[in-house]
């Protein structure tokens, strides 16, 4: 394959269940087991034939992954369960985007975004764009992607959800690549790879490696990008992540084609298509044949090229991989350039342009630079109200302190006056009472007088009555003296 072919991993969406510490098989198993024993039709029955797709397209097997999640949406349809249908309209989406089909794949999105708004379920509406992206870049239309992404991104970035921020990031890397901006791909590649790192993710951290790895092959840094992908390849095989092997291995075909080590790419394109093939990626095997009609075509090998050319472009035709057919039709024009078929190489590189300029064109790019420019501004537009509500917040605490303050100052003031009347009425009824007391003490005094007087007065006529029947000294005197 050639060096300007990306083959970045982060183009396979990653979803939350690919991390089971059960083997699938087992999973498998137990969820059969569990929808067989349950024999009414209810929403636990939903829940396992939603996770039993889920494995399914886990482990490639993507025809019956879409035959179990039909039965869930019927189910749902029958006992009227929005929240299962949304998850199975979600699961489809991944479903049919693994096989490829993307006009279904981007219509079972649309369904589950609706149930995502209607339930307001941000953390799965932020799921749902970051999967809408994927299809979008897909089928070459990199604004939209760009859109997408950086609008799951806001909402990561709101969420404080690092695994989200970093595989956006991992996604956004390739959209980038397609748009030739190594520069910025590489930005969210290494950005991503921090994160994955500081949460130990290690599909994450294999993800983001095989992009740099990616990246330094665009560039031609054939060491740099062997280290990457090799490094890459181990973690996917540790945890057993067959597709992203088969990724690593397609990639490191063209870095063995770089050093000229014809038989190793050979055998790294085979197994990757061998993989490719057994979980039905056909985008994936698309893209191997093209590389392996490109190592051909450097060993003078044109009919074989050609051969693989034909079977890549008729995949890509079939599920309308825009970006591919662009990339085979380059390639297909240098083959036939170098077999020195001049008049079909002229005719390829048309097709190649045509392609091309859908995808790359000024106003592409002018929409791709708007997606980062509004993302940029609802950022700041989201700091400025987090900051905002930051200072109206203080500013409330503030003034609901000073009417606390000013509460209490009313609650004092109140409480004094009303302990200054309770003050003067007792003042004022004792007093009334010290008046009371007086009055009675004024009249008991009144009276004891009065007595007092009378008795007074008794003893004053006993007085005269007996001074007047006693004989004056004078009489006694005068009746003394006769004697």
């Amino acid at each position: 394959m050639k060096a300007k072919i990306t083959l970045l991993l982060c183009l396979i969406s990653i979803v939350n269940w690919a991390q089971s510490e059960m083997s699938f098989t087992n999973k498998t198993d137990s969820l059969i087991s569990a929808i067989k024993n349950n024999p009414r039709n209810d929403t636990f029955k939903v829940a396992a034939l939603n996770n039993l797709g889920s494995v399914y397209v886990g482990i490639g097997e993507i025809d019956k992954a879409i035959e179990t999640i039909d039965k869930a949406i019927k189910i749902c349809k029958e006992i009227n369960y929005k929240d299962g249908w949304g998850i199975a309209c979600q699961n489809l989406g991944i479903a049919y985007d693994y096989k490829s089909d993307y006009i279904k794949s981007l219509d079972y999105y649309s369904q589950a975004l609706k149930f995502k708004k209607e339930k307001n379920d941000i953390k799965g509406i932020s799921q749902v764009y970051a999967d809408m992206a994927i299809v979008y870049e897909y089928l070459g239309k990199y604004p939209e992607a760009l859109k997408y992404h950086y609008e799951a991104l806001l909402i990561d970035e709101k969420l404080g959800n690092k695994e989200g921020i970093g595989i956006i990031n991992i996604n956004m890397a390739s959209v980038y690549n397609q748009q030739k901006k190594n520069k910025e791909s590489l930005e969210c590649l290494l950005k991503a790879k921090k994160i994955f790192q500081e949460i130990k993710y290690q599909s994450g951290i294999g993800y983001a490696e095989s992009g740099i790895g990616s990246i330094y092959l665009l560039e031609k840094k054939i060491p740099e990008a062997k280290e990457h992908l090799e490094l890459a390849k181990k973690i996917f095989q540790e945890i057993n992540e067959k597709q992203n092997v088969a990724s690593c291995l397609a990639t490191l075909g063209q870095v063995y084609g770089f050093m000229l080590k014809n038989q190793e790419a050979e055998n790294a394109f085979k197994e990757a298509l061998q993989i490719n093939s057994e979980v039905g990626d056909r985008r994936a095997v698309s893209m191997t044949y093209l590389g392996l009609a490109n190592l051909y075509s450097k060993t003078q090998g044109y009919s074989k090229a050609k051969l693989y050319m034909d079977s890549a472009i008729t995949i890509a035709k079939k599920i309308r991989c825009v970006q591919c057919l662009k990339d085979d039709y380059s390639n297909y024009a240098q083959i036939d350039s170098a077999a020195k078929n001049y008049k079909d190489a002229f005719i390829n590189l048309k097709l190649y342009i045509t392609y091309n300029d859908s995808l790359v064109n000024e106003e592409n790019t002018k929409k791709s630079s708007q997606a980062k420019l509004q993302y940029d501004f609802d950022k700041k537009a989201i700091a400025d109200s987090l900051k905002n509500g930051e200072e109206k917040i203080k500013g409330e605490f503030v003034h609901e302190q000073e009417i606390k303050q000013q509460k209490m100052y009313s609650y004092g003031a109140a409480l004094g006056f009303v302990l200054m009347l309770v003050i003067a009425g007792i003042s004022f009824k004792a007093f009334k009472e010290k008046q009371k007391t007086n009055i009675i003490i004024e009249q008991q005094k009144n009276i004891v007088e009065a007595k007092q007087k009378e008795i007074i007065d008794s003893i004053e006529y006993a007085k005269r009555i007996q001074l007047s029947l006693m004989p004056t000294e004078k009489y006694i005197e005068r009746n003394l003296k006769k004697k």
